[in-house]
């Protein structure tokens, strides 16, 4: 759990209420299904300034 998280953009949209009364926060602006679970994104999105070298570089990525 994150305690010193910042959120770029919080609305109501990007805020999920769970089954057991616990709020979340999160962001499907950009998101993507995967199909299988080698499967690995490719999206380029944002400022230059702000992204990784792998996505600068359009390596694949996955989550860890």
């Amino acid at each position: 759990m994150c305690t010193t998280c910042a959120c770029a953009d919080l609305k109501t949209a990007n805020v999920f209420l769970t089954a057991a009364g616990i709020l979340k926060i999160g962001d499907f602006g950009i998101s993507r299904i995967l199909t299988d679970t080698g499967d690995q994104a490719n999206t380029v999105i944002g400022t230059p300034y702000y992204l990784s070298p792998e996505i600068c570089q359009r390596q694949p990525y996955v989550h860890p």
